[in-house]
């Protein structure tokens, strides 16, 4: 007999997060491995399920009794968000990818240091209680191997089947920009922003959510920024250059698609993007180092170069999902 998967998490769809979206897109692909899945979550977006049930979950005393309610012995449970501390509390079996950013996010301002206090102790009792720990990254394997003997690296990947971009004119743009807009990816572009000149042939054209409203009014003050909001089929191709001032990144699933779509990316060495970009397929600049980043901007700008697509050949969400049901099947 099947198993019956639950999933827990916050916000479920492809668009949504990044770990979200990686949620989807494994399971979506071996669902028919589970006589049902089931998602507690808070809003339920775009996917490509058959066969789910998606119950609302508002706090974290009704989200216990779901999963209380939902135990037995052919349930396997699943977490992908700081909820999943749940899991432990309820005393379930339950496997466990981590997609955040903690504890390196705590160094990015006062607010974030204060909240590090809450998220960083409940991610490390997720990691010590999940009966299997999954990473996306060998930086992020390092740390999680602090706290548990085995864990499991399966990185993120990509649809390269997928139409990732529209029309492209003849006039390529300059640079894009994609993330949600919040302080972790956009707020060391403000200050990236205040050193481009009018000179400078540079424009920029970002793609994501607006989360931090106020960031996203300053950042669309420049006169050479747009903020196109989220559109499902980002257009990669029609770009020369994809440009990433993330704080910290555990893994990058946007690195793959510019990449597989030719586009070079720019970023700070931080978190996982040394295990993705090369010579062959960008540039990395000393973390959080602005001025060396506006220099190697207008060079990639005015020297553009297509990267090296069979570089990320083999990160396919193919690929992934058929890590994770063997990887299912060998500890369900």
């Amino acid at each position: 007999m099947k198993p019956k998967l639950v999933i827990l998490t916050t916000n479920f769809g492809t668009n949504f997060s990044g770990g979200s979206r990686a949620t989807c897109e494994v399971f979506s692909r071996i669902q028919d491995q589970f006589e049902k899945i089931t998602v507690l979550g808070t809003v339920i977006g775009d996917h490509r399920f058959q066969n789910l049930e998606f119950i609302k979950v508002n706090h974290w005393l009704n989200t216990y009794q779901a999963i209380k309610k939902l135990e037995d012995d052919l349930t396997i449970f699943y977490g992908d968000f700081y909820n999943s501390f749940l899991l432990g509390v309820a005393q379930v079996p339950f496997i466990f990818t981590y997609h955040d950013n903690w504890p390196e996010l705590a160094k990015l301002n006062i607010k974030s240091r204060f909240q590090s206090l809450f998220y960083n102790t409940a991610y490390y009792y997720i990691f010590r209680k999940a009966k299997v720990l999954i990473t996306v990254s060998d930086f992020k394997k390092k740390t999680l191997e602090k706290y548990a003997e085995k864990v499991y690296l399966i990185p993120n990947g990509f649809d390269s089947s997928a139409q990732y971009t529209t029309e492209v004119t003849q006039a390529r743009g300059q640079v894009l920009m994609v993330g949600n807009i919040d302080d972790r990816k956009y707020a060391l572009a403000l200050k990236l922003f205040g050193h481009i000149k009018e000179r400078d042939p540079i424009s920029i054209d970002i793609y994501g959510h607006i989360v931090n409203k106020n960031l996203a009014k300053n950042l669309s003050k420049y006169p050479f920024v747009s903020l196109k909001g989220f559109v499902e089929h980002i257009p990669y191709a029609s770009y020369k250059l994809l440009l990433h001032t993330s704080f910290s990144e555990s893994f990058g699933l946007i690195f793959y698609e510019a990449i597989y779509n030719r586009v070079p990316v720019l970023t700070f060495n931080v978190g996982g993007a040394p295990e993705i970009i090369s010579k062959e397929n960008g540039r990395m600049v000393q973390a959080y180092n602005i001025e060396t980043m506006y220099d190697v901007l207008k060079k990639m700008t005015l020297n553009p170069f297509q990267a090296n697509r069979e570089t990320v050949s083999s990160f396919s969400w193919e690929n992934t999902s058929s890590t994770y049901q063997n990887l299912f099947r060998d500890v369900g």
